[in-house]
């Protein structure tokens, strides 16, 4: 940047010990942008890229978008669905406010799965689609993927309700305008979840191949499958041609694994949490048992 356009910012910022003075230009197509301190000098604020996001290598911690004491509430206390929707809260202000204060830098981080990272893929492909995520989501489940029964959001007449680990009736979560909703909001039934398997084990759309290939070391082990790697939002194997996610959603639960070479697959859905039951042990045993009566 020139220098007297440089000096120009260093007065305007000069006094201002909060200051995030970000400017920005645009020349023959191509954009700059940077954000200068108090004292009129560059800071270098890094964002994940979409590949860390989709990857849980981003740096952002597990616990966001709740504060430490948040997070620690819902350590203390039985899980239902009212605390899920009032803690996992988030809006566009908050959402920004956590970009705002988050620093990162330009690498891999350790491998920490992130509510939050799936948050902002989510918001940011309902920007890029004009329609926002969950028009975009229920557009793309019913039109590209052909699955009848999967929607974002529950709905009274179809959803079961959920149930804590004290068997406490929890109804379901209250989603509303919550941004956090691509990181789970989505319902499905066990027949549209192995259809979708089926979907991927066959490739039937050109792009879903490269969610299989590895792109980052793995994190927390799937059930006893432990030679695991991260590809695009699923795990995959590293031996064996296996995708696989699994996980909770407030008072629910959910385990799918499929198998690429045999074309098998297994889905265990629940309602109720994981922490009251682990669905990949009887997710894993199923598919091996499946592969067994087949001949594989």
């Amino acid at each position: 940047m020139d220098t007297e356009i440089l000096n120009l910012i260093k007065k305007q910022c000069q006094g201002k010990p909060h200051i995030k003075l970000t400017v920005g230009c645009l020349a023959n197509g191509s954009q700059t942008v940077q954000v200068f301190n108090e004292s009129g000098e560059i800071e270098n604020k890094d964002y994940p890229t979409i590949k860390r996001l989709l990857t849980h290598t981003s740096g952002y911690t597990t616990r966001l978008p709740m504060s430490r004491k948040e997070n620690l509430q819902t350590g203390l206390s039985p899980m239902t669905n009212a605390l899920f929707s009032s803690m996992f809260y988030m809006d566009e202000q908050k959402m920004r406010d956590i970009l705002s204060r988050t620093d990162l830098t330009d690498k891999d981080y350790k491998w920490h799965y992130s509510n939050f990272g799936f948050s902002l893929l989510g918001y940011a492909a309902g920007v890029v689609s004009g329609e926002g995520y969950t028009a975009a989501m229920d557009k793309f489940l019913a039109d590209d993927l052909g699955l009848p029964n999967s929607y974002t959001g529950t709905l009274p007449e179809k959803n079961l309700p959920g149930f804590s680990k004290k068997d406490r009736s929890g109804g379901n979560v209250n989603w509303g305008d919550n941004l956090v909703r691509p990181a789970g909001d989505i319902s499905s039934t066990a027949k549209d979840l192995l259809r979708y398997a089926e979907i991927h084990m066959n490739e039937e759309l050109p792009y879903v191949s490269v969610c299989h290939q590895k792109h980052a070391k793995h994190g927390f082990p799937f059930a006893q499958l432990l030679d695991i790697d991260m590809g695009l939002g699923w795990w995959v194997g590293r031996k064996e041609p296996l995708i696989m996610h699994g996980g909770d959603t407030a008072t629910f639960s959910s385990a799918l694994i499929a198998d690429k070479k045999h074309k098998t697959a297994a889905v265990v859905l629940s309602n109720y949490p994981g922490n009251s039951l682990n669905l990949s042990k009887i997710a894993i045993p199923l598919l091996k048992k499946t592969n067994q009566n087949i001949g594989a």
